[in-house]
């Protein structure tokens, strides 16, 4: 999925590399496939606990129905990323729970 872009933001989609970082907790490698920086406090164990309930083996096993739809926030002018958009899964019913956050 392309990232969506508006007059102030991007939402840059979360790709399989880029959580695996985040679940390492390395921020700078985490930054640098995001291409932005993260929140001081990013990545860390409520962040990850809340936005990634899924294992690392079934993120891994299946990343296209376990990170659907997935983005960063990302400050278009500014390459720092204030916020995530996170669905519970591919949609099975027609029906997509999110949960977002904006730091």
């Amino acid at each position: 999925m392309p990232a969506l872009v508006t007059d102030r933001l991007r939402l840059v989609p979360i790709t399989l590399e880029a959580i695996e970082a985040v679940l390492d907790h390395d921020k700078a490698r985490a930054e640098a496939i995001v291409g932005a920086t993260f929140p001081r406090a990013w990545p860390n164990d409520d962040l990850v606990g809340q936005g990634f309930p899924f294992s690392r083996e079934a993120l891994r096993a299946n990343p296209e129905v376990r990170l659907w739809g997935d983005s960063l926030v990302v400050l278009r002018d500014e390459p720092r990323v204030v916020g995530s958009v996170v669905f519970h899964g591919h949609p099975s019913d027609g029906v997509a729970e999110v949960a977002y956050g904006i730091a």
